[in-house]
């Protein structure tokens, strides 16, 4: 499970963090909150280096090539980019992303660190759980719950209030690692323990692989994989077929009913149809090029409808002009409220399905042809 968990969140972190340097790249924009500075509410960047020195009372959202967080969040933090570094103080859980990912400072909630180089510091007070996931993995600090790391290497030094679970290839833990309570690590070697009285409960090692099913992790990983895939569809359309973006999010600014309607209409009949037309032999290959048209919409509905979703939240949160970087900023954030929607309990796929078929709905809508009915001239000012 643990090497499944840790594939996930690498390939997750890669796949973010290049999303982050697109962001950039496109705008090659610097955002920066200076010392001093305070901001209330939702703070979303996207730019080419992102920093935050000041002060946040609210959530801080943050994409690029280089992010920063150094300041004060009464909030959670979520940073992906090339290189990530949290250093500040934060009320809430940070979620961190990268190639190289360094987080110190005082963090009230969890953390939540995944990257090629993963660096949790002395300087680090961690007051809830900690899990990390990356190809080389240094721990130190002081960590007041759980502690979990999946990787190839880890370095430990750190205080551990509670328990440990370790998963990796080569496990080192030194002089100044202290363990309150278990320790439980997979790797095909024993791990390098400096000091065992450090350790206040029990040791364990299980060098087998085990592989067991679990519902909750599998709706995770599947959940991280799609949000990644949908970060990638979504960047696309912004960077090469924002005028669809723009023209679909209008359909259902001005008909949001009725696009919904249409939508669902499409999700559960065209199947049907397919299957009618196919039974014919002559109607085979326009039933196979349905399949497609059908298959692509499936795919790029999701993309769609965030985008509008992260426009509504910028909207009606941020209260602020709307501009080149607002765009990625609407697929970033959309894309995160899409994936944390669809993981509510009961009601998540209900919602997920009904959101799948807005976005098609908005395509569909003008009969596939959202771009032919709205004046360019509408358009330039979205």
């Amino acid at each position: 499970m643990k090497s499944l968990v840790k594939t996930l969140l690498i390939s997750t972190a890669a796949l973010f963090a290049l999303s982050g340097v697109a962001l950039a790249a496109a705008e090659r924009t610097n955002s920066q909150l200076n010392t001093g500075q305070t901001y209330t509410g939702l703070y979303a960047r996207a730019a080419d280096t992102v920093t935050v020195n000041g002060e946040v009372s609210g959530d801080v959202w943050v994409a690029g090539s280089t992010v920063e967080v150094n300041g004060i969040v009464h909030g959670n933090v979520y940073a992906a980019g090339s290189t990530v570094k949290v250093r500040g103080e934060v009320d809430g859980s940070v979620h961190a992303a990268g190639s190289i990912v360094e987080v110190g400072g005082t963090v009230k909630g969890s953390v939540y660190a995944a990257g090629s180089e993963v660096t949790l510091s002395d300087t680090l007070v961690a007051k809830g759980a900690v899990a990390v996931a990356g190809s080389r993995v240094r721990v130190g600090g002081d960590i007041s719950q759980q502690l979990y790391v999946g990787a190839s290497t880890i370095d430990l030094s750190a205080h551990v209030g509670q328990f440990a679970h370790l998963a990796a290839s080569d496990i080192s833990l030194n002089d100044r690692a202290t363990i309150a309570g278990d320790l439980t690590y997979q790797s095909p070697d024993e791990a390098r323990i400096a000091n065992d009285r450090a350790i206040g409960g029990t040791v364990k090692h299980d060098p087998a692989k085990r592989t067991e099913s679990n519902p909750v992790r599998d709706k995770l990983v599947a959940a991280g994989f799609g949000l990644v895939f949908n970060l990638i569809i979504g960047l696309f359309f912004v960077l090469w077929l924002s005028r669809v973006l723009n023209a679909a999010d209008r359909q259902f600014l001005s008909n949001p009913a009725p696009t919904l309607l249409k939508g669902v209409a499409f999700m559960v009949l065209a199947p049907f149809a397919l299957l009618f037309v196919a039974i014919t032999v002559v109607g085979i290959p326009l039933a196979a090029v349905g399949a497609l048209v059908y298959i692509a919409l499936l795919i790029v509905a999701p993309a769609i409808v965030s985008y509008s979703l992260g426009r509504l939240i910028i909207k009606t949160t941020l209260k602020t002009p709307e501009t080149g970087t607002t765009r990625f900023q609407a697929t970033l954030i959309g894309s995160l409220a899409f994936t944390l929607v669809s993981l509510i309990p009961l009601v998540g796929g209900l919602i997920e399905f009904l959101l799948c078929s807005l976005g098609i709905g908005m395509i569909v809508a003008r009969g596939f042809r959202p771009l032919q009915s709205i004046p360019s001239s509408h358009l330039k000012k979205v």
